[in-house]
This record gives structure tokens, sequence and C-alpha cells, in this order.
């Protein structure tokens, strides 16, 4: 009984450190908008370099990708009485793309995972 106390705490903490940690939309919105029309140059000053960038075959626009992946949470059990264990692995991540027009201007970013606004 202790252990299954014990892997409900572990799980519900792994949880809410999850949920705790994610920004919602609105707060991702409310930090990410006032970049649109300013210039790549002042997002790469900010952000550092990129995880890739990409040109459209048009040349028109170049989107900038920063991923992360933050830490791995690892929860495990054993069940004695059917000689058996359980492990499960999550890993939070998220990525940001940033649009740019031919010349530098941000017009568009989208977002995905659990990402976090410093």
């Amino acid at each position: 009984m202790k252990q299954a106390n014990l892997l409900a705490t572990i799980l519900l903490s792994s949880c809410l450190f999850v949920v705790g940690c994610a920004a919602s939309a609105s707060q991702i919105r409310a930090a990410m908008d006032p970049w649109k029309g300013r210039h790549v140059d002042a997002l790469l000053m900010k952000w550092g370099t990129p995880t890739t960038v990409y040109e459209t075959p048009s040349g028109e626009y170049q989107i900038y990708t920063w991923t992360y992946q933050g830490p791995t949470q690892v929860v495990a059990s054993q069940v004695p009485s059917i000689n058996m264990a359980f492990a499960s692995a999550t890993a939070s991540f998220c990525r940001f793309d940033w649009t740019t027009d031919k010349h530098g201007t941000i017009v568009d970013y989208r977002w995905a995972g659990q990402c976090v606004i410093k």
C-alpha cells in the first residue's frame, strides 16, 4: 500500500510540475505578439542562435525555429505479487517558429508543446 501511495504522489507531482510550468496560450500570445513587425535581428539578439532556419522555395519567407527539451521524468513501480515492474518516461518539449518576410521583418509565429515564457 505504501508503494501505491508513493507512486500516486510521484505521478501527481510530475503532473503538477509539467502543468505548472507550461504557459497558457494567452500568456504566450501576450509575450510573442509584440515581436511582430520587428526585425528578426532583435529576436536573434534576445533568443540566440535558432535550432534551424528554413527558406521557403519562393524565397519570400524564412522560418526560424527554436526547439527546447526539458528534463525527462521517469516514474517506476514494482508489483512484487506478480513479479513485474512498470516504468514510464515523459519529456517536456517546446517549439517556436517565427516567420519573416524577405526583408527580415517578423510577420507571424506559432508554437507547439509545453512552452515556458521567461
